[in-house]
C-alpha cells in the first residue's frame, strides 16, 4: 500500500480533526482493498464505531469536504487514491 505521508502530516495538523473523525477516516484506511475498490456504508460505519448514524454522517460529509474520501451516487463512500492507494499503480495513469 502506498500513503502519501505528506499529506497525511497535513490531516493530522487540521485542528478541525476530532478524536472521532480519526476513528471513521482510520476506519476508511484499514479497509482498503486491491484497487481501492472496497467501500463503506455510513450504517455499517456507524455500527462498527458505536456511533448514531447522524453523528456518522456529520463525520463523513466532513471527511468528504476535506478531500479524504470520495463519495458515490448511492451513499456509498471509499477512501480518495490520492491520500492511500493499494493495488496497481497502472490504474491511476
Amino acid at each position: 500500500m502506498n500513503i502519501n505521508s505528506g499529506f497525511f502530516l497535513e490531516v493530522i495538523k487540521d485542528r478541525r480533526f476530532m478524536d472521532t473523525e480519526f476513528s471513521v477516516f482510520f476506519r476508511f484506511i484499514s479497509m482498503i482493498k486491491l484497487n481501492n475498490y472496497d467501500y463503506l456504508l455510513q450504517k455499517e460505519l456507524a455500527e462498527e464505531l458505536n456511533l448514531a448514524h447522524q453523528k456518522i454522517s456529520k463525520l463523513v460529509i466532513k471527511l468528504v469536504q476535506l478531500g479524504l474520501i470520495i463519495k458515490t451516487s448511492i451513499q456509498k463512500y471509499y477512501l480518495k487514491y490520492t491520500f492511500a492507494w493499494c493495488g496497481n499503480s497502472k490504474i491511476l495513469c
